[in-house]
């Protein structure tokens, strides 16, 4: 199948638009192509799953002779059985349709916000092609494992485990539940057509809210690996002593352990920092329980540095949930991060819009962005 996507994604025309130069911020005629994108992208998820249900659902109401249910005798209890071999062979095909459609889809929008932001053109193409691939597929940044970051660190792994279990089936709870609705309502009336139909709208808004995900992470990341590389010209250039390049790590493993998730943003984060600084790279961080102490102890440029790496940790992957608020009000509290939990959410609204992130990269590192001096 990979071979089908990247021929689709070869295919793409990358469409000019009046993009400007500064890939980490969005102009109007951006914004439009982007809310364009985003807008075509949920109608056609809704639709292609509209259309998979009814041609998968209709056919077996109407023309039951086609998927013949055999019956069998189990053994040793002599029981009939029911084998629905014809009804089961027609739904994996469709839900295989399915996927396969929202997949391109998903490459296609992708496509779209790159080439809206300014980050993907048609000279640039085949070397970002994977990438592009890469953030369609929403692949988790699993390689930030490679430099010892666990973001689980201290957690309940089954507790994680059921909590993104259910996460994955809401869509499924969601169903049963109008099923029980419509059970209780209309009674024996309900006939199993009705069922089943149900879950027809329940699907195609969780495509079409999937799709709209797919876009806002796209922007997140190829904004946010922009603005990575204008940082890095602008990190203090010193060397950094054993307990300094701790400090520099424990920052990012305290980001990881807050998003407890693996995200692209902060995997490059964490090569930018660990290859400025030459940090040997561990197999594993374990983050202590003194970082505020430590790091209030520390110089006062690694002391910025590192609140500027706590700082875009929150924001890099887009969101800041209610579950951060603790560890934010706590750096607030060791003077370590001067903005708050509602200063840090309008900075990340601010990111996600396109707007950048210099009032905060101003007030940590300083000297402003040269286009902003002119």
């Amino acid at each position: 199948m990979m071979a089908i996507y990247r021929r689709f994604f070869a295919g793409l025309r990358v469409q000019t638009i009046d993009a400007d130069t500064s890939l980490h911020l969005l102009n109007d005629q951006e914004r439009a192509a982007l809310r364009r994108t985003r807008r075509n992208a949920m109608t056609l998820a809704f639709l292609t799953s509209l259309l998979c249900n009814l041609c998968l659902f209709l056919p077996l109401y109407f023309f039951p002779q086609f998927f013949p249910i055999f019956t069998v005798q189990l053994p040793f209890i002599n029981l009939p059985f029911a084998v629905e071999i014809g009804p089961w062979l027609w739904i994996a095909c469709w839900v295989f349709i399915e996927i396969t459609l929202l997949v391109l889809q998903n490459i296609r929008s992708v496509h779209g916000v790159a080439v809206a932001t300014g980050y993907l053109t048609a000279a640039n193409k085949p070397e970002r092609s994977e990438e592009i691939l890469r953030i369609a597929f929403a692949a988790p940044a699993k390689e930030l494992a490679n430099y010892g970051i666990d973001p689980f660190q201290g957690s309940n792994r089954f507790s994680l485990f059921l909590f993104n279990f259910i996460l994955q089936m809401k869509g499924v709870l969601l169903h049963q539940i109008i099923r029980l609705l419509l059970l209780r309502f209309m009674g024996r009336y309900a006939l199993r057509a009705v069922l089943d139909f149900s879950g027809v709208p329940i699907y195609g808004t969780l495509n079409a809210l999937g799709a709209r995900a797919i876009i806002r992470e796209s922007q997140v990341i190829i904004m946010g690996s922009q603005i990575g590389r204008i940082i890095a010209e602008r990190l203090p250039q010193r060397a950094l002593n054993t307990e300094e390049q701790r400090l520099v790590y424990d920052s990012l493993q305290y980001i990881a352990i807050s998003k407890r998730d693996f995200h692209r943003n902060h995997f490059l984060l964490a090569r930018m920092l660990l290859g400025h600084y030459a940090i040997p790279i561990e197999q594993a961080h374990v983050l202590t329980s003194d970082f505020h102490e430590r790091l209030q102890l520390a110089a006062p440029d690694l002391r910025a540095l590192c609140s500027l790496v706590l700082a875009l940790g929150f924001i890099f992957d887009g969101r800041i949930s209610w579950r951060e608020r603790p560890r934010i009000d706590a750096l607030n509290r060791h003077n370590i991060l001067a903005e708050n939990y509602t200063e840090l959410q309008k900075i990340t609204r601010d990111f996600v819009a396109g707007k950048g992130v210099e009032p905060l990269l101003a007030r940590y590192l300083g000297d402003p962005l040269p286009y902003l001096r002119g």
